[in-house]
């Protein structure tokens, strides 16, 4: 490096002199330098402390609002990235959080207060030339938190609109309205052979989404006679690529050959990933060449999550309408910004919402990943949800499942699967994550399996079948139900599960 820095400097010091010469002021030489006596001074990146922390929280306003948020994020995500026993030393950590419920109390009176104008505009006598302003005021309402709910002081006049204009309706002659809705369908189908992957089809009205191109490139074919049901103009509105493991981005990236990518098949709208990854493999490489000829020749939109989180231009957004009463929010990932030794925990997060049904998708996120998501986001009770990491032992945790309390889950895995582990508890779905899940629910759904044999004094997989198969979670109005291709039978009453499972004291 001194010696570049050398040269660099010589060079400036000639150039300088000829530049000089030429306009007839004077000529220089280039005098010689000692390279001994060149230092490069590096500036260390300062590590946050206990006591910067203490100072971010001490400088935010003792009444907060909306124009203090950055701050109070500021803080909270300094306050994360320290250890157990530095966090101890925040002795003013209560103050972030009077901070931060502030802030929720502020957005959330906003909203309801948004919505209390629109009920309270609805005219006292009410015609059907009303009916459209009813809805709106309606749809508002319903896309409130519980929380939000609560604070509508005037949700009985919406109430008592809502069953005018059906009056209204009746007394004209006209049909009843489908209370029901849109139709939300979220698709798990086996891929095809017996390695584990995520490949996940969700249908919102006439919007098609793809969340990730797993398991692996022999997939392919499988995954497009199958979404070829369903989209038949060729076009993903939005891909969500979680992470850059191989089992998620293998259809994504493809091979060497022609036609062997998912990008060569459909176009894409928007596609959004992970914001970071330590990935070097050529897959990896393929992908974001792919990802980036989608982009350049296509007109794709691409995003990572965290752009979308903070809202960054040109179409990178939180919230995602999909349409009248389905939304996606994109939740904060502390490993959108800080690196972590398991690329899993880069996986992008986010809710999906339809109705007043929720259901959160978490990619390949581990324990780290899940304490940091319950730390960062305002998360809900959840209808659905979609396992960590294949139902590892090392995801769906305690911390998470207490919070989320899911009524729904499958595990997009081939169970008893020997392709990571000889130890039978972890093969997926683990011991771990069934003990996990169990206090919540017991509608726990795998669409496929295989038998073990053993040869050379090592497990191995043996005959693939199915034991749900395809596994459609479908969303109409109020009904959430579950088809499956296969049979229905939950994961615990299954011969596999039976063989291979200890049944936790929850199921028993």
């Amino acid at each position: 490096m001194r010696r570049v820095l050398a040269v660099i400097a010589c060079i400036l010091v000639f150039v300088l002199g000829v530049f000089a010469g030429a306009a007839g002021y004077y000529t220089v030489s280039a005098p010689k330098i000692d390279e001994s006596k060149i230092e490069m001074t590096v500036r260390p990146v300062k590590p946050i402390t206990p006591a910067k922390v203490r100072d971010k929280i001490a400088a935010l306003p003792s009444a907060v609002t909306l124009e203090d948020e950055t701050a109070v994020k500021d803080a909270r995500r300094a306050y994360n990235s320290l250890s157990d026993e530095q966090k101890a030393q925040v002795t003013n950590f209560a103050d972030l959080e009077a901070a931060e419920a502030e802030i929720k109390n502020i957005r959330d009176r906003a909203a309801a207060q948004a919505v209390i104008d629109a009920i309270s505009a609805l005219p006292s006598t009410l015609t059907l030339d009303d009916e459209a302003q009813v809805k709106a005021a309606s749809k508002a309402y319903n896309a409130l938190t519980a929380d939000q709910k609560l604070l509508v002081t005037n949700a009985s006049d919406l109430e008592a609109a809502i069953e005018e204009i059906k009056r209204l309706r009746v007394e004209a002659g006209l049909p009843e309205e489908d209370e029901e809705g849109s139709e939300l369908s979220v698709h798990f189908f086996p891929l095809g052979n017996d390695k584990a992957g995520d490949c996940v089809y969700i249908k919102a009205g006439e919007v098609d989404i793809l969340i990730d191109g797993g398991s692996a490139t022999t997939s392919l074919s499988t995954i497009r006679d199958y979404v070829d049901q369903y989209v038949t103009d060729g076009v993903f509105e939005y891909a969500f690529v979680t992470h850059a493991d191989l089992d998620h981005i293998a259809n994504f990236a493809g091979t060497t050959k022609e036609n062997t990518s998912l990008f060569d098949f459909y176009n894409f709208g928007t596609i959004i990933d992970f914001a970071l990854s330590d990935k070097t493999s050529a897959a990896y490489s393929r992908y974001l060449s792919k990802r980036d000829k989608e982009v350049a020749e296509d007109g794709a939109k691409h995003f990572t999550a965290l752009q979308c989180y903070n809202n960054e231009g040109d179409g990178a957004q939180r919230r995602y309408d999909l349409n009248d009463d389905t939304y996606i929010d994109i939740l904060y990932n502390y490993y959108y910004e800080y690196e972590s030794s398991d690329e899993n925990n880069y996986s992008v997060c986010f809710l999906l919402t339809h109705g007043e049904h929720k259901f959160l998708f978490t990619g390949d996120l581990e324990k780290e990943g899940e304490a940091k998501l319950v730390e960062n986001n305002v998360l809900p009770e959840v209808d659905f949800y979609k396992a960590g990491h294949h139902g590892s032992k090392t995801s769906t945790t305690p911390a998470l499942m207490s919070v989320v309390k899911p009524k729904i889950c499958v595990a997009s895995c081939v169970a008893g699967s020997v392709e990571y582990t000889q130890n039978l508890d972890n093969t997926f779905p683990t011991q771990e994550f069934i003990n996990n899940i169990a206090p919540y629910t017991d509608r726990v759904y795998v669409p496929a399996y295989v038998t073990l044999k053993q040869e050379g004094g090592k497990y191995k997989n043996d005959e693939y079948g199915l034991l749900n198969g395809t596994i459609v979670i479908r969303s109409i109005g109020s009904d959430l139900t579950v088809e499956c291709s296969n049979n229905s039978v939950l994961l615990k009453d299954t011969e596999w599960f039976a063989q291979y499972r200890a049944t936790p004291s929850a199921w028993a």
